[in-house]
């Protein structure tokens, strides 16, 4: 005999546990949020298939996608410069030193590595 309110009594600690997250779910309290853009990079040593290819999916995610070469030979990166003006897709190169970008990689890793600390 005791069983049907036990059961009830379990039924209702569920419906109060799903209570908070059907809330969260809701559509009624729906904004407009504004549209998520993206900018893609591609990182490129050269421009062969394997680039083009990657390109053209980046144009497929994003209308601004940037390719990235860093720099570890001037020569090097001028041909590359020559060939991209012929067939760079239609995507930006920007060119790094190869000192900006790891100045640059250094920066981002104190960056995580401070919000990290203060959210801990």
């Amino acid at each position: 005999m005791p069983l049907i309110p036990i059961m009830v009594m379990g039924f209702r600690a569920v419906y109060r546990h799903y209570e908070a997250p059907a809330e969260e779910l809701s559509l009624e309290n729906l904004a407009d949020e504004p549209p998520v853009t993206n900018t893609v990079l591609v990182l490129v040593g050269d421009l062969h298939m394997g680039v083009v290819r990657a390109l053209r999916y980046a144009q497929s995610l994003s209308a601004n996608p940037r390719a990235v070469h860093v720099e570890l030979d001037p020569a090097r990166t001028l041909r590359l410069e020559e060939r991209w003006a012929k067939r760079g897709c239609g995507v930006p190169l920007v060119v790094l030193s190869l000192f900006i970008a790891l100045g640059a990689w250094a920066a981002v890793r104190i960056q995580c590595s401070s919000g990290r600390a203060s959210s801990s």
